[in-house]
């Protein structure tokens, strides 16, 4: 009789009902205990299942504030302002005073020289009037010295007045560290006159403050150290430009490095600047041309700093910008308040800035920077020992917001109680020797100017509110530090400053010029990235951080600090794995019970 086959591993229907019965019971609770196991693992793998689904969703939130932490808690500053507050036009070492005029305020912390006869202004009808001077010893201040007005390098007279504009926080005093080589007296109806010790007024050099400011002849001496009213030192502002000129600065968080792309001629590039980043543009020194700012315009949060790299002392032109034209008082310059030239010399050079209406504010603290732009310059400008030739300065101050630590160096306790005029606020200045301001960082790959022409430089102003004073056109030396006399001559002056009521200047040429050479030689050890978190300026600026499609981005300025998303993605994969580890646990020690 033939066998009945069956599949492998199944049994007849008549062999199940032959075992015994407590067999059958027995395998039917080991199946049973089976799928409980099963039901068991399948929960625990939902649960792993969904934790590591909201793991992954709080990740994705929480790298992007992982990737940028180091970025983001750079606070949004402005760097200017921390470091020389209102001031036009400042200097941490000497100042020697050879263009048309200035239309805001000045600061020299050492020594003070003028090279021909000298206006400064609160406005002639060129720049907007509704700036704020700087306080000091809580009055307002038009000309700070820190060291002396150095009379025996000096001719013609400085006159310090309002011009026509007479509200009180517009006419600006004259602060002196240092007046042991004057004589005080008073000019006409409570004028001050200050001139060499044993003189009268009306004696040349002097420095004239206009009886319409009203001043006090015992309010010219400064109640404290010169540097003591400002919170950081020299070092700091070079720290600063180091920072901005870096590679790691322009491939941070909110900063874009930008290129100019092609004009609509020869003379001209296009810009497309971000919107609510800080842009940054690397030029080569020379860079003849105009930029024309095709996209999003500058502003509080829309920020353009320009790293120029300077590689001898040859004078560079900085660019215009095709948006601005003809600017004055009732038609202010849009663009200057939110564009910063980082001006990055090779060790050993002083720059020479040439060029006409330049936009943007200056910061060259390393070496000794002379600007001899042959129309003005509307912004502030920020150097270690400076000489001024050439057109004239405007007050614009810098409003730009910008990712960036300004170190804190205890510079209102570095005054130098000696009074010696030579010295910088918290170091001193070594007259022989240039500053070398270290390589500046990598500023990355420059942009090609284009033709970069090197214009002439030299012409004979035709401004009226200026006196020249120096029929030689040699202009002197600044104190405690020689400068290149150049070729002396004040470049064309495009704008009109009224009545151009300069003082009577003496004649004369001071005889002892020397080389260029003899520039500060500030200590350049700062490390910008061991630096404490500098103050924040008034936040009501922070309007707008918008990207560049318009709409507002996610990472918004909040309390002047670029703002912190996502949580700690760590926490969640963290809690995951825990998870997953018990219910594998579970799973096998039930599975070896059974």
């Amino acid at each position: 009789m033939a066998r009945s086959l069956q599949p492998a591993g199944k049994q007849p229907a008549h062999a199940a009902a032959r075992r015994p019965a407590h067999t059958n019971a027995r395998r039917a609770h080991a199946g049973q205990n089976h799928t409980q196991t099963h039901a068991v693992a399948a929960r625990a793998t939902k649960v792993a299942a969904g934790i590591l689904f909201a793991s992954a969703i709080g990740a994705a939130h929480a790298l992007p504030a992982l990737a940028d932490d180091g970025a983001s808690t750079v606070p949004l500053v402005n760097p200017i302002d921390a470091l020389v507050g209102d001031f036009t036009v400042f200097a941490y070492g000497n100042m020697d005073l050879n263009n048309a005029e200035t239309e805001g305020s000045l600061a020299v912390l050492g020594d003070l020289t003028l090279s021909k006869g000298y206006a400064v202004i609160h406005s002639s009808g060129l720049t907007p009037k509704d700036y704020a001077l700087p306080q000091i010893d809580g009055d307002p201040t038009r000309l700070l010295v820190g060291g002396q007005f150095d009379v025996t390098h000096s001719v013609g007279v400085s006159e310090v007045s309002s011009r026509s504009n007479e509200t009180a926080d517009q006419l600006g005093f004259v602060k002196l560290g240092d007046i042991s080589n004057l004589a005080i007296n008073e000019r006409g109806n409570g004028g001050v006159w200050l001139s060499a010790a044993g003189t009268t007024a009306g004696t040349e050099p002097a420095i004239f403050v206009s009886e319409a400011v009203k001043q006090p002849q015992s309010a010219v001496k400064l109640a404290q150290p010169a540097a003591t009213y400002f919170a950081h030192d020299l070092s700091a502002a070079q720290a600063v430009s180091k920072q901005l000129a870096s590679t790691e600065f322009s491939e941070s968080a909110h900063v874009a490095a930008v290129k100019l792309t092609a004009g609509r001629h020869g003379g001209e590039r296009s810009l497309d600047l971000i919107q609510g980043e800080t842009n940054v543009l690397t030029l080569d020194a020379s860079s003849d041309f105009a930029i024309n700012l095709t996209g999003a315009q500058p502003s509080a949060t829309t920020v353009l700093v320009v790293n120029v790299l300077v590689g001898d002392e040859k004078p560079f032109t900085l660019p215009t910008f095709a948006n601005v034209t003809s600017p004055n008082a009732q038609n202010p310059n849009t663009v200057a308040p939110y564009v910063l030239y980082n001006i990055v010399p090779a060790a050993g050079v002083n720059p020479t800035i040439t060029g006409t209406l330049i936009s943007g504010t200056i910061l060259a603290p390393n070496g000794t920077l002379r600007t001899s732009a042959t129309s003005p310059i509307e912004g502030q400008i920020i150097g270690n020992n400076l000489r001024t030739e050439g057109g004239e300065n405007h007050n614009y101050k810098f409003l730009g917001l910008v990712p960036v630590e300004v170190p804190t160096d205890g510079g209102s306790d570095e005054g130098d109680p000696s009074g010696d005029p030579s010295t910088g606020p918290g170091e001193t200045t070594d007259p022989g020797e240039t500053t070398d301001p270290g390589n500046g960082g990598d500023p990355g790959e420059t942009t090609d100017p284009g033709d970069g022409g090197d214009p002439s430089d030299g012409s004979d102003p035709t401004d009226g509110g200026s006196d020249e004073g120096d029929p030689s056109g040699e202009p002197s030396p600044g104190p405690g530090e020689t400068t290149d006399p150049g070729d002396g001559g004040d470049p064309g002056e495009t704008t009109d400053p009224s009545d151009g009521s300069d003082p009577t200047d003496g004649s004369g040429d001071p005889d002892d010029s020397t080389s260029p050479d003899d520039s500060a030689n500030p200590d350049d050890s700062v490390d910008p990235s061991d630096t404490t978190s500098p103050n924040t300026p008034d936040n009501s600026k922070n309007t707008g951080n918008e990207n560049e499609n318009g709409t507002e981005s996610d990472s918004q300025v909040q309390d002047g600090n670029l703002a912190q998303t996502g949580t700690n993605a760590a926490l969640f994969i963290a809690m995951a794995a825990l998870l997953i580890a018990a219910g594998g646990s579970l799973v096998a020690w039930r599975t070896r019970r059974n």
